[in-house]
């Protein structure tokens, strides 16, 4: 009796560990998109009547401010297979942009749902667990814009990427028009890619999480109108997020180092449970 006790107990510990695993804090989803939708990530964005600040400069804060004072729009954002055109269709064709790597990549508009100039700004974040080993989260960025150079410094829409836990931002990366702002990129005007007129090139970024394990953190990517005006569209592209392991930084079309998945863990709870039932009826006394 005393080992068949024993046995129970053994069956009931691997029976917890099963229902831990199953309810595991939640991991970084779909950071390649190749779901060729926004799952796991909340979709937002805003309208300002009057436009988009015009102080504050390109930051994460400045987007913040006017997201707070705008009244909540649907949006345009969306995964694609390809970058290749633009609502307000004032840039001309250019190459197509393609994903990093995989079939899709992610853009946030300043556009309205329908492309009728009449979105201030908009993002997509995702909240996760920084998971176990965890040294870097990387991603690769590209600003597309349509505005005259002419009007880069009085109309200095911007996106970027920002890192938070509650209201601390841990990291940012911010991209614009203006070549005279503080932003880290800024738009290389005429470059006709993806049909606008100014873009970047797809910029890799990397955010530190090594101290972060464990805990929960939210990556946003955001885009806004700067400068008092809802034309003219702006656009953020963003793929291959990823959470590394290892202090390896992957080139920007690598996806996520695999780890060992929920899924995986119950099949190995299971098999040891199999095993430990096993047992338990080969100790049973025979009739």
């Amino acid at each position: 009796m005393a080992r068949f006790g024993a046995s129970r107990h053994a069956v009931a510990m691997l029976l917890a560990g099963m229902l831990v695993t199953g309810t595991a804090s939640a991991q970084l989803a779909n950071g390649g998109f190749e779901t060729g939708d926004l799952s796991g990530w909340t979709v937002s964005g805003f309208l300002n009547n009057g436009g988009g600040p015009s102080t504050g400069g390109p930051q994460y804060s400045t987007f913040l401010a006017a997201q707070a004072a705008g009244t909540p729009t649907p949006t345009s954002n969306v995964a694609e297979t390809s970058q290749t055109s633009t609502f307000d269709g004032l840039g001309t064709a250019g190459p197509a942009v393609l994903p990093t790597s995989g079939n899709f990549l992610a853009f946030v508009s300043n556009e309205a749902a329908g492309g009728d100039d009449t979105l201030t700004g908009s993002s997509i974040s995702q909240t996760f667990t920084v998971p176990s080993g965890a040294t870097t989260l990387t991603m690769s960025v590209m600003l597309l814009n349509d505005d005259d150079p002419a009007d880069f410094a009085g109309f200095d829409d911007f996106g970027g990427v920002a890192l938070t836990q509650g209201a601390t931002v841990l990291a940012q990366y911010n991209l614009d028009l203006d070549p005279a702002s503080t932003a880290n990129q800024h738009v290389t005007a005429g470059s006709n890619r993806g049909g606008f007129l100014n873009s970047t090139a797809f910029v890799p970024v990397t955010f530190d999480v090594s101290g972060l394990v464990g805990q929960s953190v939210t990556l946003t990517a955001y885009s806004v109108h700067y400068g008092g005006d809802n034309s003219v569209e702006s656009r953020l592209l963003i793929d291959g997020v990823a959470v590394n392991a290892g202090g390896v930084v992957p080139p920007s079309s690598a996806r996520a180092v695999p780890t060992l998945s929920t899924t995986l863990l119950a099949g190995l709870c299971l098999l040891m449970l199999a095993a430990a039932m096993a047992r338990l009826r080969q100790r049973r006394p025979r009739a």
